[in-house]
């Protein structure tokens, strides 16, 4: 696998005090992936080049997302026109096959890509693709790899709205929330939904209904006792504010107001923002870090 274009690198325990290493390889129109397991000595357990396939071709500069499906092994998500997974466990199995899952094709480029675990092996996807009108979908992929919904999944809409942005993450009981930004003229919705294991959406919390449009970035944490961080940004003229919220199973907000995480005075903005959750366990709601670079001082800023 020493050839191409190397992808990020990225670590998960493996239950016994070692590590799964995982990297993907871009090779013009290949696509390659291995995956080593690492002993808590430092020893690579699956020879010296790990246990790896040819996994097609991954496009629309979305990097491939792994998540771990169960204590015992991990999920990937990667693809072009139809998204592809592959479930690879503790011992070396590829469980889904030689080539992985397909869920779903669709008349256009898979533009956007989340991936969270089910908690039981399976995991759910949320996709976002373009053919011209942007659509999400999302799907469940069981522990057999067996698709729990009709290809290409649910679709995540909004009467008379476009997609601009989405993201997911697992609630910890077999569900997820589903975070959306619809965008549709000049005014933007930003909509997060709670969807229990049995497939069924429990409620939704309208995050913001205005008319000042981005679909630039919205994001999850990681969900602690039942409540989901979620962070945006909108962009007033000239200007560009954070926004935070935490929203719970029911659909209730903590504070009746999202906060503003920054605000340029109306000179500046933010850049390549992102969310950074830990959730320990300890604390009702964990803690967050809102990270971005703001200009024009050019100064890259936390909030904690």
């Amino acid at each position: 696998y020493a050839f191409g274009t190397p992808g990020w690198p990225l670590l998960f325990p493996d239950g016994a005090g070692g590590v799964l290493a995982v990297l993907s390889v871009q090779d013009n129109l290949d696509f390659s992936v291995a995956v080593q397991r690492v002993d808590a000595d430092g020893n690579p357990l699956w020879g010296t080049d790990g246990n790896g396939f040819t996994a097609g071709y991954n496009n629309c500069d979305e990097k491939m997302r792994v998540v771990q499906g169960d204590s015992a092994s991990l999920v990937m998500l990667w693809g072009d026109v139809a998204h592809r997974l592959q479930r690879i466990d503790t011992a070396g199995n590829w469980r889904w096959g030689a080539s992985g899952v397909t869920v779903g094709a669709a008349d256009g480029c898979y533009v956007r890509r989340r991936l969270c675990s089910d908690g039981a092996g399976g995991a759910y996807t949320l996709t976002m693709f373009t053919n011209g009108d942007e659509e999400a979908y999302l799907q469940r992929v069981l522990p057999d790899g067996t698709l729990h919904w009709p290809a290409p999944g649910l679709v995540i809409s909004l009467a008379g709205w476009q997609i601009g942005n989405i993201d997911i993450s697992a609630d910890g009981e077999g569900g997820a929330f589903v975070m959306a930004m619809f965008t549709g003229g000049s005014d933007q919705r930003v909509r997060v939904s709670h969807m229990d294991a049995t497939g069924t959406f429990t409620s939704e919390h309208m995050l913001y209904e205005g008319g000042i449009q981005t679909a630039d970035q919205c994001q999850l944490g990681p969900v602690v006792n039942g409540v989901c961080p979620a962070y945006w940004y909108h962009m007033p003229p000239g200007n560009t504010v954070g926004k935070f919220q935490r929203v719970a199973m029911d659909g209730s907000g903590q504070w009746a107001q999202s906060i503003n995480i920054y605000d340029g005075g109306g000179a500046g903005h933010m850049y390549r923002s992102e969310l950074v959750s830990h959730a320990d366990g300890s604390t009702t709601f964990g803690w967050e870090d809102v990270r971005y670079i703001s200009l024009p001082d050019h100064k890259i800023r936390a909030h904690h």
